[in-house]
């Protein structure tokens, strides 16, 4: 599988139409390191680079609709602070049972 290195973003346009979320209602234009054609993308394509989130940040609409929350990956905590543990998590947790005593000898 090939990687693209996202270069820098140009520009963007916005569909009116459909039935979309806000976001997905965007596309962007994308160059690409090593590549002298740009192409337009969508954002999940993009999301998470650093041309992108800079992109976004020096555009005031865009920075309100994609802020740094959605392009990095996101903690959950509960109110005091202590982070949740996930689905798995608390399922594999309580399925563990103290070995302990297996390793005993």
């Amino acid at each position: 599988k090939e990687v693209y290195m996202l270069e820098e973003v140009r520009s963007h346009t916005r569909n009116e139409r459909g039935r979309f979320k806000e976001k997905d209602r965007y596309a962007f234009e994308a160059k690409w390191l090593g590549y002298e054609e740009t192409t337009m993308e969508p954002w999940t394509n993009l999301d998470g680079s650093g041309p992108f989130i800079e992109y976004c940040k020096n555009n005031p609409k865009l920075k309100k609709i994609f802020n740094d929350s959605d392009t990095t990956t996101k903690t959950t905590k509960t109110k005091r602070g202590r982070r949740k543990k996930k689905d798995w998590q608390r399922e594999s947790s309580s399925d563990d049972s103290d070995d302990s005593d297996l390793y005993k000898g």
